[in-house]
């Protein structure tokens, strides 16, 4: 069922709201993405899309402490990590280390809420969250960056030895 017509000053406006929404999100991944949303005219689409902007006006506004922290763009990055021997570095680490726990922050929020906000809780449905990755990354790096001696023997072992030969 279409609700409006194809060519519409509606389209006009929707194209302005669009790139004054893209220029209030914090990182640029998000004002990508708000740009590529297209205008509609599917009711069951529009009506969809305003159920779940209704569910988060509702977190919002109720004063719910959704994470909505701004997370770096890591989209380079984790192409990298499909490219054989290819090494990322401390930062980029790091930077995958925020949003995997950014994402455990909104995991966690949305658990046993599924009745309250079933639209915003359907979006995490077919997304696989593996916290391993933040213990993995937490047990080799502080949170500078620097590689932890407890990261391996062999490099506990070099750092002593290196330790040591300072001081002699």
């Amino acid at each position: 069922m279409n609700i409006f017509p194809q060519h519409s000053l509606l389209i006009e406006e929707f194209e302005k709201l669009r790139q004054i929404t893209s220029e209030e999100c914090s990182g640029l991944a998000g004002k990508e993405e708000v740009l590529k949303i297209s205008f509609s005219s599917d009711y069951a689409v529009v009506l969809r899309r305003l159920e779940e902007t209704e569910e988060m006006r509702r977190i919002l506004s109720d004063g719910e402490p959704f994470p909505s922290d701004s997370y770096p763009d890591v989209r380079q990055d984790l192409k990298l990590l499909f490219v054989q021997n290819s090494v990322l570095m401390p930062l980029q680490i790091l930077q995958l280390n925020r949003i995997v726990g950014q994402m455990a922050l909104i995991f966690a929020f949305l658990k046993d809420k599924e009745a309250k906000f079933p639209l915003l809780s359907s979006l995490l449905m077919d997304v696989i969250f593996e916290k391993d990755i933040q213990v993995a990354i937490s047990t080799v790096m502080d949170e500078s960056g620097h590689v932890l001696s407890s990261a391996s023997t062999d490099l506990s072992h070099s750092r002593k030895n290196l330790a040591r030969k300072r001081i002699e």
